[in-house]
């Protein structure tokens, strides 16, 4: 079965916690993404933002100059680079909208939503039918 770091994405997306929600929007639609890591200056992954905690900006008629970490999950699941796929898919079941954090020891080195697990049972299924 294959694991985490082979079908993670290594392009880690992250925001600060200052940062505005609208600069959140942008950097999610801009790169066709669900999700964003909120990081500290030293790295430390704080939370988890995705575009499920932003519908919250619709609901408080927020402009979106309001901070990240007032709408960011503060419950961070991570997965660690050597978790299977079953693991993984585990995790999303358990926590569907946020994207899962992945480390090598205490240092992050790559991200999975839900597009990397569909890539990688697509590829399965190729493997499969050949």
């Amino acid at each position: 079965m294959p694991k985490a770091k082979e079908f993670m994405s290594t392009e880690v997306m992250t925001i600060d916690p200052d940062d505005t929600a609208e600069r959140a929007i942008r950097l999610m639609l801009q790169h066709h993404i669900t999700g964003l890591l909120v990081v500290d200056a030293a790295g430390q992954v704080l939370g988890t933002l995705s575009d499920d905690d932003l519908l919250d900006l619709a609901l408080d008629g927020d402009s979106g100059e309001r901070e990240v970490f007032r709408y960011m999950t503060r419950e961070v699941r991570v997965i660690d680079e050597e978790d299977e796929l079953d693991r993984v898919i585990e995790q999303f079941r358990l926590y569907p909208s946020q994207p899962l954090p992945v480390m090598h020891g205490d240092q992050l080195v790559g991200i999975i939503s839900h597009g990397e697990i569909l890539e990688q049972l697509n590829r399965d299924a190729s493997t499969v039918a050949c």
